[in-house]
């Protein structure tokens, strides 16, 4: 099984990479796209497993590839949502929320469910 992780320069990337990893009969590919071709990754303290394309096209070739049968999203950040176009059907497609992208707006100036945050039940 081969996953393509969609994700940002966060901490969460270390934990969530180590524990991909670990995982028997996965092949794990983690692609970073920047414009910038002296990224310096700011948050994450292993970039040597990633990938940096600094390509769009080459980027988001990646979301149809024959070889890819999972695509995981981790969170989404608004800018993600123009990928959306290039994926291929027949992916399994997994979006891990933080929690940030429930509350914050986003594109559409609203946020995905209409919850007062520092209510009690939320």
């Amino acid at each position: 099984m081969k996953i393509l992780h969609v994700f940002t320069d966060s901490f969460f990337f270390e934990s969530v990479s180590i524990f991909f990893d670990s995982l028997d009969n996965v092949d794990n590919l983690y692609l970073f796209y920047t414009k910038k071709k002296n990224y310096k990754f700011s948050k994450i303290r292993s970039p040597q497993k990633i990938t940096v394309v600094h390509s769009y096209n080459d980027y988001v070739s990646n979301f149809h590839r024959a070889d890819i049968d999972i695509i995981y999203f981790h969170s989404i950040h608004f800018k993600f949502y123009k990928y959306f176009k290039f994926i291929d059907e027949s992916k399994i497609v997994i979006w891990w929320c933080f929690g940030t992208e429930i509350y914050s707006k986003g594109i559409t100036n609203s946020t995905i469910l209409p919850l007062k945050i520092y209510k009690p039940l939320t």
